[in-house]
């Protein structure tokens, strides 16, 4: 394959000690997630596989031309592509709103029904993992759960309606927005899937939050 593409990053959010990369394949208009070879953080990608010559690292909504090796789909990631490593990144121009809009879904749910998981059986509904979607009534606030009575550190969630209906106690990967409480009335958001689930759940993670409008108080 080894395909030279010109590449809008949409996340670069937290996953097992490295960035999950989605964003789309200006070449081909194709939503794309990014892996590597790297078993130490599970394949995703290292700060040093998304660096400019100037040192600098690629971040959301930043163009780049980047080298694809081939399609390296999992069963419930269809969309992951292996990056060429050795390929050092070049920054082409930053993106706007407008080039991300003709990419946003208008299916009826997220990945199947609105709650923040699919089981084994409701996976198998689902032929993609990863969706951008436009949101209404935002907020994002701390939340320990029954999982977490051992670990005191509470996690960022995310409330939001979509296509009017509610969706609560979703989980924020978005390294930008862990901590925060806030709200906004408008926003893009981007949803993943993962490729194995986690006590039996495959949770919906907000990878990216793209603020269009805020709650002011």
């Amino acid at each position: 394959m080894q395909n030279e593409i010109k590449f809008i990053i949409l996340t670069k959010s937290a996953r097992h000690g490295g960035n999950c990369v989605v964003g789309i394949n200006i070449d081909n208009e194709e939503i794309i997630r990014l892996v590597s070879n790297n078993d130490k953080i599970k394949g995703s990608l290292s700060d040093d596989n998304m660096k400019y010559p100037n040192g600098e690292i690629a971040q959301p909504l930043d163009i780049v031309q980047l080298k694809l090796v081939k399609h390296l789909p999992e069963i419930y990631q269809p969309e992951n592509y292996l990056l060429d490593e050795t390929y050092q990144w070049k920054k082409i121009k930053n993106a706007t709103f407008q080039d991300i809009l003709p990419y946003i879904s208008d299916e009826n749910d997220i990945f199947d029904n609105n709650i923040p998981f699919l089981t084994d059986t409701n996976i198998n509904n689902t032929k993609k993992s990863i969706m951008v979607i436009r949101v209404k009534n935002v907020k994002l606030y701390q939340y320990c759960s029954l999982y977490d009575m051992g670990n005191i550190k509470p996690k960022t969630k995310i409330d939001f309606l979509y296509k009017s209906k509610p969706y609560e106690k979703f989980s924020v990967t978005d390294r930008d927005y862990f901590g925060e409480n806030c709200e906004f009335t408008d926003a893009i958001l981007v949803v993943t899937l993962p490729a194995k689930p986690y006590h039996d759940y495959y949770y919906k993670f907000v990878s990216k939050i793209l603020p269009l409008k805020k709650v002011e108080k």
